[in-house]
């Protein structure tokens, strides 16, 4: 739960996903949710999965100015969450928009809405898990208006299948539809351009990328959205870059789900993100 300076960057971490009710028991307090946003990557495996031609993406992701930088690894076993050594991929951060450390209810109460799933808070850490009965990825969602953004999300697998980052708009009709996704997984990290909700979702690969991640280790996500353009890196090096025209729209909001049980989460940060 820290904010970290990198030259004259500034970034910090974008975790969390959990609404607590205002005076309800916190530590410790477990709560299951009943209402939220469709997760896109059910159980049952609805919804299609479209692959794009990659050769319409660009053609240049590397970072030749950052392939020579030393990065000290981070101590992940502590029992607080490692500082991130992130820099974003597609600009740089402006205003910044929204912190959640965990720290205290009504905090968590202000910047998080619980949707499915079970939560619970306590000793400065907010932990998700779906509820099999479900049929549905725990989530919880952050409400705020925004178009090019950089969210970074301090986590830990305790056995879930993975997390995701889902970022949603209101369509033409003032529904809610999904625009784009971040999904992590403990071998796979990919960012997808999505349409519909629900049932009418379709979720179209942009870029993926192999990846090795262990329960009960702390990893920092950071994920960009500026323009058509989308990014994800995680502080083990590993990274992926697309572009799509539906990721270029205002968006509403942007929601945090667990696969299976459980993840945990240390810190989320959001931020403005000034393009290159």
């Amino acid at each position: 739960m820290r904010t970290v300076v990198l030259g004259s960057l500034t970034f910090a971490a974008l975790v969390g996903c959990t609404s607590v009710t205002k005076g309800a028991p916190v530590d410790g307090a477990t709560r299951s949710g009943d209402d939220g946003i469709e997760a896109l990557a059910r159980p049952d495996g609805s919804g299609a999965d479209v692959r794009l031609d990659r050769t319409t993406a660009e053609p240049d992701m590397a970072r030749p100015d950052l392939a020579s930088r030393e990065v000290v690894p981070p101590d992940r076993t502590g029992g607080d969450s490692p500082p991130s050594t992130l820099a974003p991929l597609l600009g740089r951060t402006g205003a910044l928009l929204m912190r959640e450390p965990f720290d205290v209810a009504a905090s968590y109460a202000r910047n998080f809405n619980e949707g499915k799933g079970m939560w619970t808070l306590a000793d400065g850490r907010l932990t998700g898990a779906s509820i099999p009965a479900d049929q549905h990825d725990a989530g919880v969602s952050h409400l705020g208006r925004h178009h090019d953004a950089a969210i970074q999300v301090v986590f830990r697998f305790d056995g879930a299948k993975q997390i995701k980052v889902n970022f949603i708009k209101r369509n033409a009709v003032n529904e809610r539809e999904h625009v784009s996704q971040v999904r992590v997984s403990s071998t796979t990290l990919a960012i997808y351009a999505q349409t519909g909700i629900g049932p009418t979702t379709v979720n179209r690969l942009m870029a993926d990328t192999r990846v090795s991640l262990q329960n009960g280790l702390w990893y920092t996500l950071l994920v960009e959205v500026s323009g058509k353009q989308m990014a994800a890196q995680l502080d083990t090096g590993a990274s992926v870059r697309g572009m799509d025209d539906v990721v270029d729209v205002d968006k509403e909001s942007f929601t945090l789900d667990v696969g299976g049980s459980t993840a945990s989460f240390d810190e989320v940060v959001m931020w403005t993100l000034v393009p290159r």
